[in-house]
């Protein structure tokens, strides 16, 4: 039997972690509606395909805003997972935003709705993203960081928890992991693939993949490499080293 709802998805991912490559993907296909977060109108990104005296109309809607405030269940299908005609609709939320107090009814809503597919995007190598996000937020920018290794370690050990926590939230849920590194040129072909085959749609068009294969190595990037690699050794995250 055709299923008559559109496909639902949310994009979870850690919280910092750049998920424009995947988006950019998704929100090019013509059959996927993707916002780029869980607020609907109400975001930055506000409803995608909207021209923009529409969307500065929503934005600034202090009905709309009360409507999520009083009733976020109902706000969510009406104005986040609405189809407006695609295939697959979904939004992106990181895990502090899920877990916020804030989400709490969405979130259940979300955990008792198994319809709804979720996308696990996440660095496989949590070391290369730390120190890439590290790279960014240097003022100026330079080609070396220096990372604490006690407090890598610790941002590590958090990660792998919340990872580990929201797969089991919704273990009832169709799910897809997909490693950053998966949109390199490389990859991103058999990945798009597998995502249209996941959310039950037509294939992606053909596209250039928006990353870039890594140029330089972790030793090159993290100024003391030494340090970290004393204090890795012997833990799961030694492998991360060598990539």
């Amino acid at each position: 039997m055709t299923n008559a709802r559109s496909t639902l998805f949310i994009v979870l991912s850690p919280t910092g972690i750049d998920t424009d490559p995947l988006l950019s993907q998704l929100q090019a296909h013509p059959d996927v509606l993707c916002h780029a977060g869980m607020q609907g109108p109400l975001s930055e990104a506000g409803f995608a395909g909207l021209d923009d005296k529409t969307l500065k109309a929503a934005r600034g809607s202090k009905e709309l805003a009360a409507f999520k405030q009083g009733f976020p269940e109902a706000f969510l299908y009406k104005y986040v997972l609405d189809s407006r005609g695609r295939q697959a609709v979904g939004f992106a939320v990181d895990h502090g935003s899920l877990l916020d107090p804030v989400n709490a009814r969405m979130r259940t809503v979300l955990h008792q709705d198994s319809d709804v597919h979720v996308l696990l995007y996440a660095p496989k190598n949590t070391l290369r993203a730390y120190a890439e996000d590290a790279q960014r937020r240097q003022t100026p920018p330079r080609a070396q960081v220096e990372i604490e290794p006690q407090k890598f370690l610790l941002h590590a050990k958090q990660i792998d928890r919340l990872n580990a926590y929201v797969e089991k939230f919704f273990q009832g849920h169709a799910q897809l992991k997909i490693d950053s590194a998966d949109l390199l040129p490389s990859r991103a072909g058999a990945t798009l693939k597998a995502v249209a085959k996941f959310l039950d749609m037509a294939p992606f068009r053909a596209a250039a993949s928006p990353l870039k294969e890594p140029q330089a190595e972790l030793r090159g990037m993290i100024a003391n490499f030494p340090a970290m690699e004393a204090a890795l050794r012997d833990t799961p995250y030694s492998q991360m080293l060598g990539s």
